[in-house]
């Protein structure tokens, strides 16, 4: 799911690219002409070069003059109101651009994602006042275009002339892939030659090694990353696989139940490999299914489960709810204390705690638990006030949480460089066989110094990391598990024997970090053990992650 969610944001903000340079073509095609005036029309009429048209007072009255441009001015702020009514009622298909792709969606999804491109012009009309945007010439504004379109077909074989949807898919198999719906043009003559999979013609954009781009033929362009399903299999069977949405009734009804909804991400928790993941001992039951949908006002999460996973809400919403007035209350008794701004905000959070979590607070169903932030009703500040408390700090600790990810890739060298020692033959001096065994205990490696409240080696530069030592790296230990850091990192590593051999060897390999330098240590471990299966020939048994103050 971790890889559906970067490429979800990955591909909204393409979409939204592409859709800004497209969207004006497919405007500009589908405006009517304005009527020609008749002859009666024009006898007396100035033209556009003459100037504007001024309205003379009748007989007997005192009326200031008013240009034409001056009642366009007037009537501005009007037509921006009915802008943001018409965005209000705006309706949405969700279902349609999943049946347009359904041939490209693979079997036992985990979750789909649906982007509805028309939202842009109903956001933009309804946010942006008028001239707010910088924007060309008609005339330069299509010679723009025509000239990346151009561009396009020559390098490319086809150009995108507008966007209207795009869908995003996450296979249990661990596959993830874009279905981009629009208007394509195929260049004529001249195309690239260009390195085709199951009669679809691959895209080279520069992207990563595994993410493949390719056109879909009177569709759009299609992204894919595989796991498990290679590029050419899943294309095959895209290409063998009959048209319909049979396979996908559940997310058809969720995606049809909210017409409002300009974006939606749905999640099957009832597919086998949640109910596999799902630790038996989770704050909160596995639910049925998941929906996150941003609609025209504001933002909506809904869960569909059983009773015990509902239960297991109300009672973390009630927690919660006890919590932030126990720490409300705990401030207000220091409130003298207090700066004015900390204050001031003590005070207002007393004030309106309880409306204000009675509102947000997820409202409970028959077999549904519903979280709706309306900005109509609560207004765009303090939504986002709210909101910015929330990821504000799951942001961060997103951040430190992505830190550690090179404890676990370094642990996994160490741990790899570990059983290749053990495994491999070795003799004495005198030619004799030596007992299998891991390389012999070493430190953490580099040595405390100023890094973090002096733990891991020195940080010359400052930014909160070790400084590349190689010489640090260069003992018996880390040579015989060829493993060394040969560029900045957070973690200082350590390797430990029992000093045993043979099927009573173990060892343990240790990353410590401190990742907002507070003193707090993070502390990940990996370890090993000889086994003897048969006579004479040794293996490893691998133990799993250990994890001690993950994020701190």
């Amino acid at each position: 799911m971790r890889r559906f969610t970067m490429i979800l944001a990955v591909a909204i903000a393409a979409a939204l690219v592409l859709a800004a340079c497209g969207e004006k073509e497919g405007k500009k095609a589908e405006e009517p002409k304005a009527e020609e005036p008749t002859a009666k029309e024009n006898s007396g009429t100035p033209t556009a070069k003459e100037g504007p048209v001024t309205e003379k007072p009748a007989a007997g009255e005192d009326k200031p003059e008013k240009t034409a441009t001056a009642t366009a001015t007037e009537t501005a702020p009007e037509t921006a109101t009915e802008a943001a009514k018409a965005t209000e009622t705006a309706t949405y298909d969700l279902v349609k651009p999943v049946e347009e792709a359904s041939r490209y969606l693979p079997d036992g999804l985990l979750a789909i994602a649906v982007l509805d491109l028309s939202a842009i012009d109903h956001l933009a009309s309804a946010i942006l006042p008028t001239g707010a945007l910088f924007t060309l010439p008609e005339e330069k504004q299509k010679a723009l275009e025509e000239e990346l379109v151009a561009y396009h077909k020559k390098k490319l074989g086809f150009a995108v002339r507008k966007l209207d949807s795009v869908v995003l898919f996450a296979s249990a198999t661990g596959d993830v892939g874009i279905l981009v719906k629009g208007v394509i043009e195929e260049a004529e003559a001249g195309a690239p030659k260009t390195e085709e999979v199951e009669g679809h013609r691959l895209i080279q954009l520069g992207q990563p090694r595994d993410l493949s781009i390719f056109s879909i033929k009177d569709f759009g362009v299609g992204l894919y990353v595989p796991k498990a399903v290679s590029l050419a299999d899943y294309l095959r069977t895209a290409v063998e696989r009959k048209e319909g949405l049979d396979r996908f009734a559940a997310f058809k009804k969720d995606l049809g139940s909210r017409t409002d909804s300009w974006y939606m991400t749905v999640i099957d928790f009832t597919n086998p490999i949640f109910t596999m993941i799902w630790p038996a001992d989770a704050p909160v039951a596995r639910p049925n299914r998941g929906i996150i949908a941003f609609k025209n006002t504001g933002l909506v999460v809904e869960i569909e489960a059983g009773k015990k996973c509902l239960d297991d809400i109300d009672k973390w919403v009630k927690l919660g709810r006890e919590q932030g007035k126990m720490l409300i209350t705990q401030a207000k008794a220091k409130l003298d204390s207090l700066e004015v701004a900390q204050g001031t905000a003590v005070i207002f959070a007393d004030a309106l705690f309880d409306e204000a979590f009675n509102s947000l607070a997820p409202k409970r169903s028959e077999g549904r638990m519903t979280l709706d932030l309306d900005l109509q009703v609560w207004g765009a500040l303090p939504v986002i006030g709210i909101l910015s408390s929330v990821a504000i700090p799951a942001f961060i600790k997103y951040m430190r949480k992505a830190k550690t990810s090179e404890a676990i890739d370094q642990l996994d060298k160490i741990v790899k460089g570990a059983v290749h020692y053990y495994s491999m033959p070795r003799v004495d001096t005198m030619g004799n066989r030596v007992p299998a065994q891991f390389p012999p205990s070493v430190a953490a490696t580099p040595a405390p110094g100023t890094c973090c409240g002096a733990l891991g080696g020195a940080d010359t530069d400052g930014n909160d990391k070790c400084d590349v030592n190689i010489a640090a790296w260069s003992n018996e230990t880390w040579n015989a598990l060829n493993f060394h850091m040969s560029d900045q990192h957070y973690f200082t590593y350590e390797f430990k024997n029992n000093g045993l051999t043979g099927a009573d060897a173990q060892f343990e390999a240790i990353a410590y970090g401190d990742l907002d330098c507070d003193g707090v240590k993070s502390t990940f471990a990996r370890t090993g053990k000889g086994s003897e299966p048969y006579p004479g020939e040794f293996s490893v048994e691998l133990g799993y992650l250990f994890t001690e103050n993950e994020t701190e």
